[in-house]
C-alpha cells in the first residue's frame, strides 16, 4: 500500500526528509499532536521546525514536567492516517516543549480497508450521536467511507438535550471518544440510511429507548480543525474533520459498504 499518496519509485516515508516535510505541513494545518512518557500524555500544535537544528517545538496545553534528555512518544494526523514517532526532549518549560526531530515516522494503525471518496454532488451525510440523552451530536458531509471508517466534514454540533450549537474545534469530541449511534445517508448504491432491524438499547423498564440495530457505533480516531476561524467559533463556513472508526458493523451494512468501494475503486 502506498504511503502518505507516494508510489514505490517516489520518496520513501523513512526518509528525514519526508518526516520534516510532514512535520511542517502539521505546522501549516495546525494539526493536532499528542505527546507523552508513556505514563502522561497531553495535546499540543506544533509552534516551529527547524531544519538546521532537526528539532521541533510544540505548545502544549498542559503541563507534563518530563525530564530533559528523555523520550517523548508522539502522533498526529497527516493525510486522514495517524503517524507516530519518539523524539528526545531538548527542552521543557511552561508552555513550550521542543522535541528532535526522529529519523522516521510510524502509521500507527492501518485501515481496515480502502477507502472511496465521495463526491459533494452526491450529498451523502453523516450523523452521530454520543448518548441518546446527553453528550454531543455532530453532523456533516461524508467526504471518504471504507468498511471500517470514515472522514467527515462536519458542520454542525449540539449539546444532546439542549439543542445548544457547538464550536468547532479540536475539543469537540477527544480521539477515543464513542459515539452510541452513527448513522450514514444517502452513500450511492446503498440503503438511504443504513439501518435495519430494531433492537433494544437501553433494558429495564417499560418504554426502555428503542434504536435500529442497522445503526453503527463508532470511536473517533482524530479530529482537526479546518476553515477560518474554526477553533474560535462555529459561525457559518466553518467546519472540521473528523476522522471514524465504525465498530460492530452489521453484516448487511458492511456488505453494502465494500460494495459501494469496490465499485468506485479503479481497475
Amino acid at each position: 500500500m502506498a504511503i502518505f499518496g507516494f508510489g514505490k519509485d517516489k520518496e520513501d516515508p523513512a526518509d528525514p526528509g519526508l518526516v520534516l516535510a510532514c512535520l511542517e505541513e502539521a505546522l501549516r494545518l495546525r494539526s493536532p499532536f499528542r505527546f507523552g512518557d508513556g505514563r502522561r500524555e497531553t495535546s499540543a500544535l506544533v509552534h516551529s521546525v527547524n531544519e538546521e537544528t532537526r528539532s521541533f517545538r510544540l505548545l502544549p496545553k498542559d503541563d507534563l514536567a518530563l525530564a530533559k534528555g528523555g523520550k517523548v512518544a508522539f502522533t498526529f494526523i497527516h493525510e486522514g492516517l495517524r503517524l507516530g514517532g519518539d523524539g528526545r526532549l531538548l527542552e521543557a518549560r511552561p508552555g513550550i516543549v521542543a522535541l528532535q526531530l526522529p529519523v522516521s515516522l510510524a502509521v500507527m494503525e492501518r485501515r481496515a480497508g480502502p477507502r472511496a471518496r465521495l463526491n459533494p454532488k452526491e450529498r451523502a451525510t453523516f450523523t452521530a450521536l454520543q448518548d441518546l440523552f446527553q453528550g454531543v451530536g455532530i453532523t456533516g458531509a461524508l467526504e471518504n467511507i471504507g468498511e471500517g471508517g470514515a472522514k467527515v466534514r462536519v458542520d454542525k454540533a449540539v449539546a444532546i438535550g439542549s439543542d445548544k450549537r457547538l464550536v468547532l474545534g479540536l475539543n469537540l469530541v477527544p480521539p477515543g471518544q464513542r459515539f452510541l449511534v452513527v448513522k450514514l445517508n444517502k452513500v450511492p448504491r446503498c440503503p438511504a440510511v443504513m439501518e435495519a432491524e430494531g433492537r433494544a438499547v437501553h433494558l429495564g423498564h417499560e418504554g426502555g429507548a428503542l434504536m435500529p440495530k442497522g445503526v453503527l457505533r463508532g470511536r473517533v480516531k482524530w479530529v482537526l480543525g479546518r476553515g477560518p476561524g474554526a477553533m474560535e467559533s462555529a459561525g457559518p463556513g466553518r467546519y472540521c474533520l473528523v476522522g471514524v472508526e465504525f465498530m460492530d458493523t452489521p453484516e448487511a451494512v458492511a456488505r453494502d459498504i465494500e460494495a459501494y468501494v469496490t465499485q468506485r475503486l479503479p481497475g
